[in-house]
C-alpha cells in the first residue's frame, strides 16, 4: 500500500517537472549562463508594434523634414537679415510647420515600438532671393514624392494610421508649401525682382 502510495506521489512531481519545463521552454531556451529569452513571436515575447518596413521608411522621412526645417530655417533668417520682413514671416512659419511634421512621424515611430532616426539629409542653402526659393520648392518636390511612396508602402503594409498622417503631410506639402513657393517665382516674372523685393519689405 505503501509503496503503491509513494509510486504516485513519484509520477505525479515527475508530470509538475515535465509542465514546468515546457512553460520554461515556452517562453526560454537554455543557454550556458541559463535561461534567456528567445526572441520568436511563438515564444512569448511581445514583438514590434510597428511593420519594420514602415518604421524604416518613417525614419528616412524623419531626415527630409529635419533637412526642411533647418533648410527654411537658414533661409528666413538671411531674409530678416536682407529686411525682408513679409517673406521672412511665411519661410518662418514654414520653418515651424516642418518641424511639427518631424515632430509628428517622431512621436509614431516611438508609438510603433521604434527609434528615432535623428540624422538629418543634406540641405541647400541659397545666395539671394530666386535661389533660395528655387532651393526650397526643390526641397518639397522631394519630400512629396517620398511621402507619396510611403502612403504607398502603408497601404500595402495595412497601416491605415500611418497612411492617413502622411497623407496629410502630403496635402500641406502640395497646397500650402509648394503652392506658395510656386506662386513666389510667378510673381517674381511677372513684377521683375526689384518690385517683387520691395513687395516684401
Amino acid at each position: 500500500m505503501e509503496s503503491s502510495a509513494k509510486a504516485t506521489v513519484n509520477a505525479y512531481v515527475s508530470h509538475f517537472n515535465f509542465i514546468k519545463i515546457i512553460n520554461l521552454h515556452i517562453f526560454c531556451f537554455a543557454s550556458p549562463g541559463g535561461f534567456v529569452h528567445n526572441e520568436g513571436k511563438w515564444y512569448g515575447v511581445i514583438e514590434m508594434r510597428g511593420n519594420p518596413e514602415v518604421v524604416d521608411y518613417l525614419n528616412m522621412l524623419i531626415g527630409g523634414e529635419l533637412a526642411a526645417r533647418d533648410q527654411y530655417l537658414i533661409h528666413s533668417r538671411m531674409y530678416e537679415d536682407w529686411g525682408l520682413t513679409k517673406i521672412f514671416e511665411r519661410i518662418d512659419h514654414e520653418m515651424q510647420e516642418e518641424a511639427a511634421h518631424a515632430d509628428t512621424i517622431i512621436r509614431r515611430v516611438l508609438f510603433l515600438e521604434g527609434t528615432p532616426n535623428m540624422n538629418r539629409d543634406d540641405i541647400e542653402t541659397g545666395e539671394d532671393v530666386v535661389t533660395c526659393l528655387k532651393a526650397d520648392l526643390k526641397l518639397e518636390y522631394h519630400v512629396r514624392e517620398k511621402l507619396a511612396q510611403g502612403v504607398k508602402l502603408c497601404e500595402e503594409k495595412g497601416d491605415y494610421v500611418t497612411r492617413d498622417m502622411l497623407r496629410q503631410q502630403m496635402s500641406d506639402t502640395e497646397e500650402d508649401h509648394t503652392y506658395w513657393l510656386e506662386k513666389q517665382l510667378r510673381l517674381i516674372e511677372l513684377m521683375g525682382l526689384q518690385n517683387y523685393i520691395q513687395a516684401q519689405m
